[in-house]
């Protein structure tokens, strides 16, 4: 829907991508995938989603991943092959076209992988110096995604209402920060007593995009039992009547103190 919104073919026609330096090839070539991604096989229609995982056991650095839904994997393959015969493409792109067809799975280098099926184009790497290697084998972390048993949405319900939420994202975004806060444990930073959050805290929110208004929603999700009901019964009639009629800005509160007294005299604040 946002690629939709976003009318590609009109910027495309007012010259985006001569404005790039491109040949003429190749821009005709971005040009007719750009307009119609469906002829890639691509399935635009769906969410693209963007990860990263924890360091595995044993390493100091993250896995990033960003998996495309297809609508044909046939389409897929075979339009790289013509993109590229057509463009005179490098031996690396045929290269890795050629494993794609055959196999499924491309590993230009040791950090980075490519990998497809009949639902979904996955790409994984890990952001590591460019002459180290991973302490893992990426191959293998891309075949386990790739199974697609199970997910976050099986495991997490604070993930599954956000991809659920009747706000209807057009960019959204949700970011476990209990891994991050033991990352940061980890390097030395003082980020205090963990255990208190009973493993959930979590940030999450989007973006929608309409005619005359951009939208957005953010949220903050953490255990019931650490912070109770702090929202106020709303802001008054008669307040709300004593904004000046030419203010610039407004803003307002409400909030149930009795529950914030509580929550800032409890033990765990104090230590």
């Amino acid at each position: 829907e946002l690629y939709q919104k976003a009318e590609v073919d009109d910027l495309l026609d007012k010259g985006m991508l001569r404005a790039m330096d491109m040949s003429r090839d190749i821009e005709d070539g971005f040009k007719d995938f750009l307009k119609d991604p469906d002829k890639l096989g691509l399935n635009l229609g769906e969410p693209v989603y963007f990860f990263m995982q924890p360091p595995p056991k044993g390493d100091d650095n993250p896995i990033y991943g960003l998996t495309i839904p297809l609508q044909s994997r046939d389409t897929f393959v075979s339009s790289l092959i013509k993109l590229g015969r057509d463009l005179d493409a490098p031996d690396d792109f045929m290269e890795f076209t050629d494993d794609m067809k055959d196999s499924g799975f491309s590993q230009p280098e040791e950090s980075l992988v490519f990998a497809i099926n009949d639902d979904v184009l996955l790409v994984v790497w890990q952001d590591i110096g460019w002459n180290d290697s991973p302490e893992i084998d990426m191959m293998d972390i891309a075949k386990d995604l790739l199974k697609g048993e199970g997910g976050l949405a099986d495991v997490n319900a604070d993930f599954l209402a956000h991809q659920q939420d009747s706000f209807r994202f057009d960019v959204g975004g949700w970011v476990n920060l209990i891994p991050i806060l033991e990352m940061a444990e980890d390097e030395g930073a003082p980020v205090g007593d963990l255990d208190i959050l009973n493993n959930n805290f979590a940030i999450s929110g989007g973006w929608k995009f309409e005619a005359g208004e951009i939208a957005a929603k953010l949220s903050m999700t953490y255990d019931e039992e650490l912070l109770e009901d702090w929202g106020g019964g709303g802001v008054a009639s008669e307040l709300l009547d004593a904004v000046p009629d030419d203010s610039m800005m407004a803003t307002s509160q409400s909030m149930n103190m009795d529950v914030l007294k509580k929550w800032i005299k409890s033990p765990h604040r104090k230590g």
